[in-house]
């Protein structure tokens, strides 16, 4: 669990980085070594399906018909070549929201895989799809696919004294580099802290790299962590003085059929701990599982977008199998097998103007602990909450919003829009190997309010001011209370 609070401490909004759309103007959709480069307009994800909205009719009636990328044409059906609009597509195939992503499908139906297969072929990672034909009318020999260039993000985050077990003030500064060292990779870092005479530092960080073509993807990830003898930084965990996790890993080949996308994972992973009385010895453990999502997208009109998705997941997790407390203990005598089953569903309906209201819930079932649980806390849901003040193997978890939009603001505009969201976790712990970091099954339920403003600077700033209040708590130990949970946070593109 500690490893995972420093992976996933503070879940923001979705980043822009890697999610960005480009749209060539000019008369062709190709760019040459010797020809000079159209002009590029940098639009988020969901800004340009925005603008394709008036192309989404006829791509559906009419059907694209498949195509290469550069060199053959590609038309619609039933519209002569000069007439049919034009724009380009590029993105990070693994960095595009799920809902951008599926309604990418929808507007390009001619097998959307085959096309981000060769695109990256060719790049090692980032893609362009030709969405609309043709395709290379009037492109000079030798045209190729411009790769996308380097984008760097920044993010920084400050609350109070607002936690059950960290009670404290602290401070969060996270960076991510995507094409660092070749098209398609991908790098991130950063680290938490407390603001009192440094109590306790946790810092993580992430590569990750395509090989042997683009959806065959090896990483590797690290944890650490320093406390204070004696703090209550981690109540919980407080007898952690250091600990350093690293771990690889890989995501084989996807299986992809229509809606229906199965993965394979496998890590590697070696956990090490300073404790108060002793030192326990490297414990290795080997990971891996297969699963399955079934995700579908409806936008009835254009004022209401709908998505529903299924996952399953079998393999062999070796969570919690080491207790922390006994340098003895064995993963020999434990069932590593596992099974997971989940649900989630999200619904966004645009009421009037720039306002919207959005429904999101998920809910998950497991045999026994896993290292992939549900998390409840942060900014994402449970806002009255610090991260992972609450988590499970099975839970139900949910959020209401109201809120304004802030896409299409131009460059140099500042545009502020509110928001109001009330959220609720069930989350339920399985019973764990021993003393470790699981052990002590039971059940929690938290529920929150939450309101603010979110700032857009054009499309490089985006900033967040929340506040939490948190409106039940049960299951917390005795003496533990909740405080109103105030965040300011800052992301950057550049």
């Amino acid at each position: 669990m500690l490893a995972q609070e420093g992976r996933t401490s503070e879940p923001d909004r979705p980043k822009r980085a890697g999610s960005r759309v480009v749209l060539a103007g000019g008369p062709t959709v190709c760019a040459a070594e010797e020809a000079p480069r159209p002009e590029q307009i940098s639009l988020h994800a969901d800004s340009f399906l925005r603008l394709a909205e008036s192309y989404r009719g006829p791509a559906q009636r009419l059907g694209l018909l498949p195509g290469s990328a550069c060199g053959e044409e590609s038309h619609l059906a039933g519209v002569p070549a000069g007439r049919a609009p034009r724009f380009t597509v590029a993105a990070r195939s693994d960095a595009v929201s799920k809902r951008t992503e599926t309604a990418l499908r929808r507007l390009a139906p001619f097998a959307w895989p085959a096309a981000l297969a060769r695109a990256e072929e060719l790049l090692g990672g980032p893609v362009l799809v030709t969405l609309t034909p043709p395709a290379c009318s009037g492109c000079p020999e030798g045209a190729k696919v411009e790769p996308l260039p380097r984008t760097f993000s920044l993010s920084a985050l400050v609350s109070n004294d607002a936690s059950v077990f960290t009670g404290r003030k602290r401070a969060r500064l996270r960076g991510e580099v995507e094409s660092l060292f070749r098209h398609g990779d991908a790098f991130s870092s950063g680290f938490v802290t407390s603001l009192e005479e440094g109590q306790a530092w946790f810092g993580f960080g992430e590569y990750k790299t395509p090989v042997f073509g683009s959806n065959f993807k090896v990483g590797y990830d690290f944890f650490r962590s320093r406390i204070r003898p004696g703090t209550d930084f981690l109540r919980d965990i407080d007898f952690i003085i250091r600990g350093q996790t690293d771990s690889l890993f890989l995501e084989l080949p996807t299986f992809e059929r229509g809606s229906l996308e199965t993965s394979v994972t496998v890590d590697l992973t070696r956990d090490e701990f300073n404790l108060k009385r002793t030192t326990t010895p490297p414990v290795y453990d080997v990971n891996w599982s297969v699963g399955s999502e079934w995700s579908n997208d409806v936008d009835y009109g254009k004022r209401i977008s709908t998505n529903l998705t299924f996952g399953g997941r079998v393999g062999v997790d070796i969570f919690d199998a080491t207790d922390p407390m006994d340098v003895k203990a064995s993963t020999s005598q434990l069932d590593p097998r596992f099974w997971m089953a989940s649900v989630g569903a999200e619904i966004d309906w645009h009421m009037a103007g720039k306002w919207h209201f959005m429904a999101t819930g998920y809910a998950q079932q497991t045999n026994k602990p896993v290292s992939q649980q549900c998390e409840y806390g942060g900014t994402d849901i449970g806002r009255g909450y610090d991260p992972l003040e609450a988590s499970g193997d099975d839970c139900v978890i949910g959020l209401i919003e109201i809120f304004r939009d802030q896409k299409d603001v131009p460059e140099w505009f500042l545009e502020v829009g509110p928001f109001l969201a009330v959220d609720y976790g069930f989350l339920k712990l399985k019973p764990g190997a021993g003393a470790g970091l699981q052990a002590g099954a039971g059940s929690v339920e938290r529920s929150s309010v939450s309101v603010g403003v979110r700032g857009t600077w054009g499309d490089k700033l985006d900033t967040d001011l929340l506040v939490g209040f948190p409106i039940q708590s049960s299951g917390l130990p005795e003496g533990f209370a909740d405080d109103t949970r105030l965040i300011f946070s800052v992301a950057m593109e550049f």
